[in-house]
């Protein structure tokens, strides 16, 4: 028996229950769950047993029945309505319609998946649950898919909650940051894009958009990772990693983040940039060129700065807390 990362061994915690038994593709495979993970049993594969526990209507509506080198089937569960496969890297290509039989979809290709595990489903909830909405889910190569969503950027000063990312604006998002995730692979529960801060860049450079990519296991454990996407053409700019940390950074356990990266202007001067998400009221920076100690109504400086060295870049929150960059 094989179990994914953050799984707990040991007896069924509760009376297993048959969610599905049958033949894919010429393969006997058999799907269990106790209450807490799930089970997933096959004659090529042996047993593999996942964490799935507090799943809901998003995490737990696909299970992976049977993955090759080139392709993915899933099981969709009944409260499904709806199922497309989405391409996160061409954010304003629609979806496509995935078939399914009993619950199983088609075979669906891995050859060209966005630079990840497996292909992106999204999903919409029938008329029978509470909420009846589409959401997304990206195969990183575990039992369960992972939950993609969205923060947009603080308005008006007010935070602003995570939202499936079926948006225009998130979808743009995604498809920047798609192909730089901070973690991949089984164990992953969910992913949250948060734009905590836009910035205007110097020499009307345009617009930039400083990002922090949390990531949540089922166990519990967490990282978070900060990045600024340049404009560029078509909005296809570059995406600078910034800062990765394992812990609770960018979750709703510690809501507070600052970044900072260096960039190249279009004459050739070197600046520095630095942004805070919104209770940050000051930002300081020490140790390259000229000290700043700066209070700016959008929480970002863009300063000269010389190459080379560390700067020490500090947020101080509006009760005087002071935040780091992730590290």
């Amino acid at each position: 028996m094989h179990t994914e990362p953050g799984t707990p061994v040991g007896p069924p915690v509760g009376t297993p229950r048959l969610l599905w038994a049958g033949d894919v593709d010429g393969t006997a495979v058999v799907v269990l769950h106790d209450g807490a993970r799930i089970a997933h049993w096959s004659a090529e594969t042996g047993m593999v047993v996942a964490r799935a526990d507090d799943s809901d209507v998003t995490t737990g509506a696909a299970v992976v029945l049977r993955r090759t080198t080139r392709s993915v089937r899933f099981l969709l569960a009944p409260w499904v309505d709806t199922a497309e496969l989405r391409r996160l890297r061409q954010p304003d290509t629609p979806a496509t319609a995935v078939a399914r039989t009993d619950g199983v979809t088609a075979a669906l290709s891995t050859a060209d998946a966005d630079c990840r595990s497996g292909p992106v489903l999204q999903l919409r909830s029938s008329r029978t649950v509470a909420e009846k909405h589409a959401f997304l889910l990206a195969d990183l190569g575990g039992i369960l898919p992972a939950h993609l969503t969205w923060t947009p950027p603080p308005s008006a000063g007010a935070a602003r909650a995570p939202r499936e990312a079926t948006g225009t604006d998130a979808l743009v998002t995604w498809a920047r940051t798609a192909c730089n995730l901070p973690e991949q692979g089984p164990g992953v529960k969910e992913l949250n894009a948060w734009a905590f801060a836009e910035q205007q860049l110097p020499q009307h450079a345009g617009t930039a958009t400083w990002v922090c990519l949390r990531t949540d296991r089922w166990n519990g454990e967490g990282s978070a990772a900060t990045e600024l996407l340049l404009p560029g053409p078509g909005g296809g700019g570059r995406t600078v990693r910034t800062a990765l940390a394992q812990g609770r950074g960018c979750s709703r356990f510690d809501q507070n983040t600052v970044g900072w990266t260096r960039w190249r202007a279009p004459d050739g001067h070197a600046f520095l940039l630095a942004a805070g998400s919104r209770r940050v009221a000051r930002l300081r920076v020490r140790g390259d060129g000229p000290p700043l100690d700066a209070a700016p109504a959008d929480r970002t400086v863009a300063v000269e700065s010389p190459e080379g060295g560390r700067p020490e870049v500090t947020g101080v929150l509006d009760d005087g807390t002071e935040i780091h960059p992730l590290s």
